[in-house]
């Protein structure tokens, strides 16, 4: 849904009735999307290594050719983690400030969040990439949600946004990552993109949305995996699933079901 509302498939319904309404499939944005979608269901079908990566490649080739929204901005451009007052954003923080009794109970709805967050996500992810023991627990677990916990924590002390585990990873347990390397090897990526990071306005929106489309179809899969003949289980996991698209929160889907 988020993907499907950011290339204008999907769009606020401008009238009275529903909330949402179907956007213009006529749309270079759309268009791109669904041909991209296609793509990547064929590669997948034959089996294509890295058959998301080359679709993200391709479009963007393509909006790079004849949309005049993806420029090329340069190739190399130094990171900073400056306010806009210009003062540096590294262990600026007010912890005496974040510990007044009126500040608490927002840093501790803060706290619960992120390990609903957290914990949704991992779990996703490991369902996806058969990670999971004969308990449906999570293998190596409390590891996830360390490494979690750290790089948030890290992440505030710098100033950048909190460096926390997001479900577009599952595109990656998609393409056959399910080991420490592939974290490694993304990593050392991201490391390398804060040098690079003009590059990304060569990547639209509709080069990425397949790749979202295609893993939220197949986490979609993991429905046929709930036991129907538990009435309570599979209303509660169906509830879950459904209150996350419709609040595009995981959170709030995890706590309703």
């Amino acid at each position: 849904l988020i993907a499907a509302n950011g290339v204008g498939m999907v769009i606020k319904n401008p009238i009275e009735g529903l909330p949402v309404a179907l956007g213009a499939f006529t749309s270079f944005p759309v268009m791109m999307s669904l041909l991209g979608l296609a793509v990547i269901f064929g590669l997948e079908k034959c089996r294509v290594p890295g058959g998301i990566l080359l679709v993200i490649i391709a479009i963007s080739i393509i909006g790079l050719i004849f949309d005049p929204a993806v420029k090329y901005h340069g190739l190399v451009a130094m990171p900073s983690l400056t306010g806009e007052d210009g003062k540096s954003l590294i262990f600026s923080l007010d912890i005496m400030g974040a510990l007044q009794p009126t500040v608490l109970p927002s840093v501790l709805a803060l706290v619960m969040t992120a390990v609903f967050d957290a914990t949704g996500t991992i779990r996703a992810v490991a369902g996806q990439a058969n990670l999971l023991d004969k308990d449906n627990q999570i293998i190596n677990g409390g590891k996830a949600l360390t490494s979690d916990s750290v790089s948030s924590i890290f992440s505030g002390l710098v100033g950048a946004a909190p460096a926390a585990v997001y479900i577009e990873s599952a595109a990656g347990t998609a393409a056959g990552g399910k080991t420490g390397l592939t974290a490694t090897v993304v990593g050392a990526l991201f490391l390398l993109i804060l040098f690079l990071s003009p590059l990304s306005f060569l990547i639209p929106g509709y080069a990425t949305a397949p790749a979202l489309m295609y893993v939220g179809l197949l986490m979609l899969s993991n429905v046929s995996k709930l036991d129907f003949n538990d009435f309570i289980d599979a209303m509660a996991g169906l509830v879950c699933a459904v209150f996350i698209v419709l609040t595009c929160n995981i959170v709030t889907g995890i706590m309703l079901g």
